[in-house]
């Protein structure tokens, strides 16, 4: 939204002042999302992922300032925004949050404005917001809280503790105890609840709880980046105790909200590779689905080199697993599963459900395939191609949690396991472990079991 007309010279650029959101780019708005695009430079601060400006071609200019550490003086960044501008670039000054919540937006927008540059303002999402959905914490409710006020922390001498019954407070995580202690000077009940959570947004984001009371008798305090909501609204809730589950795989997918909490710590990314020559669709009898990821990119992989999925009509198409039939009807095609959901070890005996014999039968895979499968089938007389369609990578810069605070994993791949247990060098006897497939599940039973042999002549297993 433009907040005033402005009229630029012909030759010079255009401002987009946008919020990036808390900072998880989920969060991102289309909006936002669509001026970066669009963007030939990018000038940035410490509230974001900055890793995530790689996936734009424009020009990145970090203009950061955190607490004590200014790299730039607010002067300097408005002079930077207008040389850009003049010089005909189209800029994206991206802020944290919101940019009208303590993010000197306006201030960015007047300096530009008044010297005839095209300024727009995209709002985010403010961190206040996702701090309170991450900690379960409702700023208004009916019956508890009516109004909700937004302070910052940093500077307690200058604040002026506003008539509300919800507090968030911004930039307050080094002042978390003097000011519990300034509100219970001002008649605030000492056992008013607070939450503060840090990371709002993010997979590793983390809330503690406590009274005004308490947090200035602990030393175990949050630090920055992190939101205090202080009211009554902050009191744990039944709802507060859903079970906590890790979520591996790339997407959420079928992940039932009744069952707990999903926090998505993908350990793979999934990249299509549709190089392979076409040919390998000719002469077969029948194409087999080993899950979701082969479904959806085999369909990418046909209008990649413009095939019409007619001319598949004469094979057969058979889904290996409850996730490829899932995919496949989705896509109007009524095919169950080979291999039942409840099925017990269904894949180490593969040739109880699969009944193929001397077929021409094409896998869509990725790169690395699955040779029990392959194996399994040329024992009955097939002959199998396989065409990669996919690639399963790992994870360029997986999270690592305190598994302490989860209920259980959740893994949607055999690769998934894989690189859990190469990332944290065991299965946690604690947790409860759900699987997509039973391939994740045999895999699963493969590396514990030998876990549990190493374990049992004394080899430590090094994470």
């Amino acid at each position: 939204m433009t907040l005033k007309k402005t009229f630029p010279r012909e030759s010079w650029g255009h401002v987009t002042i946008a919020g990036f959101g808390p900072g998880n780019p989920e969060l991102l708005t289309v909006k936002a999302l669509s001026a970066l695009q669009q963007a030939d430079a990018i000038f940035y601060d410490d509230l974001l992922d900055a890793s995530y400006l790689d996936n734009f071609e424009a020009e990145k200019v970090y203009v950061g300032k955190r607490s004590t550490n200014h790299a730039f003086r607010q002067e300097a960044i408005n002079h930077k925004l207008w040389e850009a501008a003049v010089a005909g670039k189209n800029v994206v000054r991206l802020k944290g949050g919101d940019p009208f919540i303590f993010g000197r937006g306006i201030e960015e927008y007047h300096y530009l404005a008044e010297r005839s540059v095209d300024v727009e303002i995209v709002p985010g999402i403010s961190s206040a917001m996702a701090a309170a959905a991450d900690a379960l914490v409702p700023l208004t409710a009916r019956g508890i809280s009516s109004s909700v006020a937004f302070v910052s922390g940093h500077d307690l001498e200058k604040l002026v503790v506003p008539k509300a019954e919800t507090l968030v407070v911004f930039m307050g995580a080094s002042n978390q105890a003097a000011l519990a202690q300034r509100l219970m000077a001002e008649d605030w009940d000492p056992a008013t609840p607070v939450a503060v959570t840090r990371n709002a947004s993010y997979a590793d984001a983390e809330t503690r709880r406590y009274t005004l009371t308490t947090i200035q008798e602990t030393t175990d305090l949050l630090p920055s980046p992190a939101i205090m909501m202080i009211g009554w609204t902050a009191a744990p809730t039944p709802d507060g105790a859903r079970k906590k589950w890790l979520y591996t795989g790339s997407g959420i997918q079928n992940f039932n909200e009744a069952d707990g909490v999903a926090v998505h710590s993908p350990l793979i990314s999934v990249e299509g590779d549709y190089r392979e020559n076409p040919d390998a669709l000719d002469q077969q009898d029948h194409l087999l689905f080993t899950g979701r990821n082969a479904v959806e990119h085999f369909f990418k992989y046909l209008r990649h080199h413009q095939i019409d999925i007619r001319q598949t009509a004469a094979m057969k198409i058979s889904a290996l697993t409850h996730s490829a039939s899932v995919a496949l009807k989705e896509r109007g095609l009524l095919v169950d599963p080979l291999v039942p959901a409840d099925a017990k070890n269904g894949f180490a005996q593969l040739n109880r459900w699969i009944s193929f014999k001397n077929e021409r039968i094409l896998i869509p895979q990725s790169g690395k395939g699955m040779p029990l499968l392959l194996e399994s089938l040329k024992q009955t007389g097939n002959t199998v191609s396989t065409l990669t369609v996919y690639a399963t990578l790992r994870h360029p810069r997986p999270i690592r949690h305190d598994l302490n605070g989860f209920y259980g994993v959740v893994f949607t791949s055999a690769l998934t396991v894989e690189h859990f247990h190469a990332f944290y060098g065991s299965f946690p006897d604690q947790l409860v472990y759900r699987f997509g497939n039973k391939i994740a599940e045999a895999i699963f039973h493969e590396l514990r079991d030998k876990e549990k042999t190493l374990s049992e002549k004394g080899v430590k297993l090094v994470q």
